[in-house]
């Protein structure tokens, strides 16, 4: 966080301005996969950061269960020691203790930021151990609280919860741009009721199959071409290059539709710029007389399922060029491929935007977290 506190500021320690309520393990064998009247969600560590998304019930009648409303404060220490978080029903897990008794001189809400900073992440850090599992409950004693002017923390808490609640749109304004490009994806480019004509992949695309260069070529300092290996470097459009190589063997070209052909089959992506293709890639590059390039990499991602079923072999998938070749592609004219293309990257650009929007309002969280917790944030 940078600083510290204003010397006027009374500091205590986290145990003295509330008490940390934590959870309990009903063993698995207790679970259930869905809710029922008798039940509430147990809430695990794995829940709270999103690393899992298969929810796990429990009857809410069972004995020493830690009960959380959406008021409460939340924060592990086990797993992914440092999480804090709100807005939760259910029952918790051992990993999370709940905020209980918070005294009269600290607001929740002020305390629910103030976990979040810098300073005590740091702490909480410093004494986790463990390889495996990681446990940091070693930490709670050596976590100090400072105590601003009631007024103040009011004002810290309304700021930051209005940035929150800005957050909170950007995301659901992103969410809801998903769906809409995968409805617009599916009402344009599925054939079905289209009277369109189909071509084999072969016919209107040239496909180069990756091969992976020398691994005493690779560097990380940018000298050579990206190089790309597989699904797991795609993240949004355009995956952003790891490795480099200083002597590849396959190039794809700027716009080259990626289509992972090992591991998972299916998946694709767009070159980002001219590139080294490892064994896991294949690139796809159109003929612009009949095929727009937007266009075929739109088709190929709303098959990528389809495409994966394509993949051969028990233990490790992979597609052939061959298949890739058999690959069916609808051709309407050359101009309304273009207009579906110009509908697609409209909601993509929109979407763009979102994203920009939501990193400047995490630094802008962040900037005010920091001044609030300073003393420079303006009240």
């Amino acid at each position: 966080m940078g600083g510290t506190v204003p010397n006027t500021w009374q500091i205590k320690k986290l145990g003295e301005v509330c008490d940390l309520i934590r959870g309990s393990e009903p063993g698995s064998a207790s679970y259930f996969n869905k809710p029922s009247e008798n039940c509430v969600q147990f809430i695990r560590v794995g829940d709270i950061t999103g690393k899992v998304d298969n929810p796990k019930f429990v009857n809410k009648k069972l004995n020493n269960l830690t009960i959380v409303n959406l008021n409460d404060v939340l924060i592990s220490f086990d797993g992914t020691p440092g999480v804090v978080v709100k807005g939760w029903n259910g029952v918790i897990s051992s990993g999370i203790r709940v905020i209980r008794n918070v005294k009269p001189d600290i607001l929740k809400g002020f305390l629910f930021y103030y976990l979040q900073t810098p300073n005590v992440q740091q702490i909480i850090k410093f004494y986790t151990t463990g390889v495996t599992i990681l446990h940091a409950s070693r930490a709670i004693p050596h976590i100090k609280i400072p105590l601003p002017p009631l007024p103040v923390q009011k004002a810290i808490v309304e700021r930051l919860d209005a940035i929150k609640k800005a957050q909170e749109l950007n995301d659901r304004q992103i969410a809801l741009a998903d769906e809409l490009f995968q409805s617009l994806l599916y009402r344009e480019l599925d054939p079905k009721k289209k009277n369109w004509k189909s071509k084999r992949l072969r016919d209107v695309a040239e496909i180069t199959m990756g091969q992976s260069p020398p691994s005493t070529t690779y560097n990380m300092e940018g000298n050579g071409l990206p190089f790309f290996q597989g699904k797991f470097e795609f993240k949004e459009i355009y995956p952003i290059p790891i490795k480099f190589c200083s002597q590849p063997i396959r190039i794809a070209k700027k716009n080259d539709v990626l289509l992972s052909v090992r591991a998972p089959v299916g998946p694709v992506n767009l070159a980002p710029s001219e590139c080294c293709i490892g064994r896991g890639l294949s690139a796809i590059r159109a003929n612009v007389e009949k095929l727009d390039q937007f266009f075929l990499f739109y088709f190929m991602k709303l098959n990528e399922n389809k495409t994966s079923f394509l993949g051969s072999g028990s233990t490790f998938t992979a597609i052939g060029r061959n298949r890739i070749e058999d690959i069916k592609i609808p051709l309407p004219p050359l101009s309304t491929q273009h207009q579906i293309v110009q509908k697609l990257q409209a909601v993509q650009e929109y979407k763009k935007k979102l994203i920009e929007q939501k990193q400047k309002l995490k630094e802008l969280f962040e900037s005010c977290l920091n001044k609030a917790m300073k003393g420079e944030l303006v009240t």
